[in-house]
């Protein structure tokens, strides 16, 4: 008879592919119909299959109230088996190991007419290399064990009770295939060190996929450009720049999404201006093995489509310059003292 450890599978291996995640990145969704397979009169093999960001993974087994572990010898998750979709993204397979005769004689066990039914609920979740859990979704599944049969066995029969995660993302971030960066006209990136921005100038904005053969970048849906906590300018909203004369963008011609921004003068308040960071978020088109990969999560109405959204981040760094700065104040001072000449000649 098996015997039946800790109720959980073995917490899988950190890959090189998580170094390329996004950071807020943390997928996970049951997908498929799960089978039930009786092997012997005494033993089963139930499978199970999740969609999941390339992250540590785990599944651990319990009783009904998804919390409590199952008698001892009665199930276990046996293996998890994994296979590589795409980039930053697998498939796990989950098999559970149940032993329909200690369930039987378990407290697990409710006796009916025909035979009996059982309970048990699966938690797959990713967690960090601290191990700790970022995202998970629980299933309960009903057995049902119909013994009324003449061949000596009992037959086995599966329904779903619940399958309502209590945290799952609604959306997935494809960012780690965002890239953005300054560039000129020519949509040339500008280097890694580009010049500073001054006053009165143009900022331009590149943004494109790192590879159009999975995601595509269909439009810049928002762009928002901030200087400490209160000054802020936002450039576009809803794919459509906020100011059209001083905002332009191309409508991403040729994969590549171009954004043209007048530099404002409340940036440059100061001698010394500090950073302006740049957000923004695009929207994604998932091609061939993207696509594919979440159309069972679209039909579960996990998200609400197989189009996804990424974000951004850019640093401006700026310079006023001394010159400006100085004919700013000479003016000023000049002013004044054209004031107060004519105010006093008017007296005399």
């Amino acid at each position: 008879t098996p015997t039946t450890p800790n109720p959980s599978g073995a917490p899988s291996q950190q890959t090189d592919a998580i170094n390329n995640l996004s950071q807020y990145s943390w997928f996970v969704d049951r997908i498929g119909s799960p089978e039930i397979e009786l092997q012997t009169n005494a033993l089963a093999n139930f499978t199970v299959s999740y969609n999941i960001s390339d992250r540590n993974y785990n599944i651990n087994i319990f009783q009904d109230d998804c919390s409590t572990p199952p008698p001892a010898n009665t199930m276990k998750v046996s293996t998890v088996s994994e296979a590589q979709e795409i980039v930053g993204f697998k498939t796990i397979i989950g098999n559970v190991q149940l032993n329909t005769t200690a369930i039987i004689s378990s407290s697990m066990f409710i006796t009916t007419d025909n035979g009996g039914m059982f309970q048990f609920c699966l938690r797959a979740f990713l967690s960090t290399t601290e191990n700790i859990i970022v995202n998970f979704v629980e299933t309960l599944f009903d057995i049902s064990m119909d013994m009324s049969t003449d061949i000596g066995g009992s037959n086995l029969t599966l329904k779903m009770h619940r399958d309502d995660p209590e945290a799952i993302e609604e959306s997935v971030d494809f960012s780690n295939y965002v890239q953005a960066y300054r560039c000129d006209n020519t949509k040339q990136e500008l280097g890694s060190e580009p010049d500073k921005l001054t006053q009165g100038s143009v900022l331009n904005i590149c943004v494109t996929s790192s590879d159009t053969s999975v995601i595509k970048i269909k439009q810049v849906s928002y762009l928002q450009m901030n200087q400490g906590a209160s000054n802020v300018f936002v450039a576009i909203e809803n794919g459509e720049a906020t100011v059209s004369s001083l905002v332009t963008t191309d409508g991403c011609l040729d994969d590549i999404c171009f954004v043209k921004v007048m530099m404002l003068a409340k940036f440059f308040g100061v001698d010394e201006p500090e950073d302006v960071n740049v957000y923004g978020r695009v929207e994604l088109g998932l091609v061939g093995s993207a696509h594919r990969f979440l159309e069972d999560s679209v039909k579960n109405q996990k998200v609400d489509s197989v189009d996804s959204m990424g974000n951004f981040d850019i640093s401006l760094s700026l310079d006023r310059g001394s010159e400006s700065v100085a004919s700013s104040r000479s003016l000023s001072w000049k002013g004044m003292c054209i004031f107060t000449v004519l105010f006093f000649g008017f007296l005399a």
